[in-house]
């Protein structure tokens, strides 16, 4: 490997000529045109496939030939279509000796790595066995943690029959509870990265801040869009740790790094001046939100508001619709009145109402950003307050057609929650939620479900435990894992003592890593179902090899980020190689040893007479009438279905507006203040600064040999699965551009005697014994508190994993193996970030 990377080097190496999702749209070819190729005369076929190299599914086409993988495309069948470096390295994934051939049985210590090969039968009858133990004790106490799951549609049902309700996600490790509630307070529901999508193509200026989308996970369709955007002219600016090449190199393009977990800091002085400025879209506040609400300025609540409660149907379902009618001050009665009555409601003023001092919602906004100026954020961002001072210009001048970007891995500090809301505030201010050329909803079809429906077992759930009794109100209950540890930490409200992952690696991907390892021996079976070995399976009893996304046939799958509604097909290509099986067969097999006949036979008797091809009609079932062209043999033939864009963002607040002033947060802040709790401050539905460290007060400042440990994602990684992270083609352009370095300004390094190309330990201050080593690459392009490294590219603290996984870069820094297993306030992020750093020479 180079010791020296130039940065031009860099830049043309980074995976954006060969690897990008936008640069070349090759594959993007009408079929009427295309000359003909090898499928046209049987040599090879095309088979509709869903990529899961990361998380996010795009539609692709595998090509088959001789039975064998040799290609993957993007899909040609979509308005927007792109595949990243990580799709096209399938098929090295796919063929890879390192892959989990056979069931296997622990035979050592958990941590030791000695398993024996052992059957399907004895491995799925011991599973089994535990499995009908505990139905009869406790069902509640078996964990379902699925991520890639080879089983969706199957799974679910099976554990709801089984009676367990913790079938939990792993969201709450990237985005599911700061970025969805930090939104979600404006929208009065969680919303998550894949709910809402910028408009890049008609965007005229832009803010990226922690968000990289041309080397980030999603490139179907958010990827592509951005390229679009680009090629029309779009302008960005991008507040980084470390400079995102993939999206801003170019013409018209700027960085500008900050501290890291600062970033509230810099949204709040953008807001602080598009205020001073009125520089906000006051038409826009006015119309589409509660910014007129009139309030108490000492309490916070509405002003003499009214709730109203009507029944309506929703299918079979009669539900409870509230709404609230509330008070504005009429400029043109001069006296206050409801909304709806008002001709010319008063943004901003304060007003006297019986005797009573009231104001608007946005005059208490405007109030509580007075203190949060260009030069306080400029102390604690290190970003000039000239430029954030510019950027609220550009911002302003280019409205609606503006966005900040709403970002994606959120759980990095203690202060994710405000970070999102201040990132809110600015896009509410600009008048750009729902409009062309700046942010829109994403639309989903709804499909009926693989089995019949089952009924959610009435247990309580770890996180809803969590959610209601330990002051984390906005947990997303479904994707809440690291609570499973909490549960077995305290043994709140009870321990688990089963549990089975499939696709998760709940050690290597979860903050504490060191810390989780303690707990497990309170857990009487780990499962862990996968195609290659990981930090999890270390410390499992059983292993099942899982096949991979070409391997298998899939439910049809609707959740993709992009701005059309989506249905797509993932149909088996090729054979699974060893003993590799998927999980649906899995699910079936464990359904007829666990399950009553009567049970089995109601629920998945016709799925297994049917297979697929009833699965799927099952699910397309009557929708054609809704959505006009959804059929199973246009399915089949193109890999997939899509329907019309749209902008609309789905509300479920109080009042149905976008709410400026979130009464979502209001009464948690209420309720929390009264109990005296003391982050109470993190619900506050005003702007309010909160700092990103637990030990930032204690401490003050970081010494010469501390840093912050920040990640990234590039189109050439992610997470920490093997298909990636131990891919020997991604390994070969890796050790070409230094993928698996961590970035360390001169500065700092010039301080510390490192130089280029150095090999250091890397460990947490708190616990200088778990170590890691790094090759470091000395850049101007990081902050100078932050040290950089792409996401799980090495084994880390767990060196072991190396005999499984040959293809691992022989270093590389997990931030999960140092992290501390705390949680952030309110919504129990998991703050990966939020821990101090010290490097030495090795």
């Amino acid at each position: 490997m180079e010791a020296k990377i130039s940065r031009r080097k860099f830049l043309k190496l980074s995976g954006v000529a060969a690897f990008s999702p936008f640069i070349r749209l090759g594959d993007v070819v009408s079929p009427r045109t295309k000359a003909p190729t090898p499928t046209d005369f049987g040599v090879e076929k095309r088979v509709p496939l869903r990529c899961r190299m990361c998380a996010q599914q795009c539609p692709a086409i595998g090509i088959v030939k001789d039975g064998k993988l040799i290609k993957m495309e993007a899909n040609p069948h979509l308005p927007y279509s792109g595949i990243c470096g990580r799709s096209r390295s399938t098929p090295a994934a796919v063929y890879n000796p390192d892959r989990l051939k056979y069931p296997l049985l622990r035979v050592g210590k958990r941590g030791e790595g000695k398993f024996k090969r052992i059957s399907w039968e004895e491995a799925l009858d011991r599973i089994a066995k535990v499995l009908k133990k505990y139905r009869k004790e406790a069902p509640e106490k078996v964990v379902y943690l699925p991520r890639f799951t080879s089983a969706a549609g199957i799974d679910k049902p099976f554990w709801h029959l089984y009676g367990t309700p913790n079938i939990i996600s792993y969201a709450d490790t990237c985005h599911s509870a700061g970025h969805d509630w930090g939104l979600g307070g404006y929208f009065g529901r969680p919303i998550s990265p894949g709910a809402v999508w910028m408009d890049y193509p008609n965007a005229k200026f832009g803010v990226l801040a922690m968000r990289n989308p041309g080397g980030g996970l999603c490139v179907y369709q958010f990827g592509t869009f951005f390229a679009e955007g680009k090629r029309n002219g779009l302008r960005l600016v991008s507040v980084d740790v470390r400079f995102p090449n993939e999206s801003i190199e170019g013409a018209g393009h700027r960085w500008l790094p900050i501290r890291p977990g600062t970033d509230p800091a810099f949204h709040l002085a953008l807001a602080h001046v598009i205020v001073k400025k009125k520089g906000y879209d006051e038409a826009y506040l006015i119309e589409k939100t509660n910014a007129c609400m009139l309030i108490d300025p000492e309490t916070l609540e509405p002003f003499k508001a009214v709730i109203e409660e009507k029944e309506e149907k929703k299918g079979d379902k009669t539900v409870k619709k509230r709404t609230m009618r509330y008070l504005v001050w009429d400029e043109a009665q001069g006296k206050a009145v409801f909304k709806s009555q008002a001709s010319k409601p008063a943004l901003l003023g304060e007003f006297e109402i019986e005797g009573k001092k009231v104001i608007t919602a946005f005059e208490a906004i405007s109030r509580a950003l007075e203190r949060y100026t260009p030069q306080w954020a400029e102390k604690i961002t290190t970003v000039p307050a000239k430029e954030i001072e510019a950027i609220a210009e550009e911002l302003i001048k280019n409205k609606p057609q503006v966005f900040v970007d709403t970002g994606w891995y959120s759980e990095r500090y203690a202060n994710s929650l405000r970070q999102f809301h201040a990132i809110g505030l600015v896009n509410t201010l600009l008048g750009c939620w729902e409009k062309k050329g700046g942010i829109g909803g994403i639309p989903k079809v709804k499909l009926h479900g693989v089995l019949p429906k089952v009924k959610k077992p009435k247990r309580i759930q770890i996180t809803k435990y969590y959610q209601k009794k330990e002051g984390y109100p906005f947990i997303i209950p479904k994707a809440g894992r690291r609570f499973v540890f909490e549960a077995l930490r305290t043994g709140k409200p009870y321990e688990p003592k089963v549990i089975f992952a499939m696709g998760q690696n709940f050690i290597g991907g979860s903050a504490g890593s060191v810390e989780l390892i303690k707990l497990l021996d309170k857990v009487e079976l780990i499962v862990c179902m996968t195609p290659f070995m990981d930090e999890s399976c270390l410390y499992a009893d059983i292993i099942l090899p899982d096949t991979m996304f070409p391997e298998r046939n899939e439910a049809l799958h609707v959740k993709f980020k992009q701005s059309f509604p989506t249905v797509a097909m993932n149909m088996k290509a090729v054979e699974p190689p060893f003993e590799a099986r998927p999980g649906d067969w899995v699910m079936v097999e464990l359904a007829k040893r666990v399950l009553f006949s009567e049970e089995f036979e109601k629920y998945f008797g016709d799925f297994v007479r049917g297979g697929w091809e009833y699965g799927w009609r099952k699910q397309l079932e009557g929708l054609d009438e809704k959505y006009p062209g959804i059929t199973l043999e246009r399915l089949k033939k193109e890999g997939v279905w899509y329907g019309k864009q749209n902008y609309k963002i789905k509300k479920k607040t109080l009042t149905h507006e976008i709410e400026i002033f979130s009464l979502t947060f209001l009464e948690t802040y209420k309720k929390f203040k009264e109990k005296g709790y003391p982050f109470a401050e993190y619900a506050n539905p005003l702007p309010s600064w909160a700092p990103p460290f637990w030990w930032e007060e204690k401490k003050g400042q970081l010494a010469e040999d501390e840093f912050i440990l920040t990640t990234g994602f590039s189109p050439l990684n992610s997470f920490t699965g093997g298909q990636t992270r131990n891919n020997p083609l991604l390994r070969e352009i890796w050790d070409q551009i230094g993928l698996d370095r961590l970035w360390i300004h001169p500065e700092r390094a010039q301080k510390l005697g490192i130089q280029d190309g150095d090999v250091v330990e890397v460990f947490p201050a708190h616990n200088p014994e778990i170590r890691a080593t790094a090759r470091v690459w000395i850049t101007p392009l990081v902050h100078p508190d932050a040290l950089f490294t792409y996401y799980g590219v090495g084994a880390g603290v767990f060196s072991q994993l190396k005999k499984f996984l040959v293809f691992l870069p022989e270093h590389g820094v997990n931030m999960n193996h140092f992290s501390k297993l705390h949680f952030a306030p309110l919504q129990g992020g998991h703050a990966t970030q939020d821990v101090i750093i010290k490097i030495r020479r090795a």
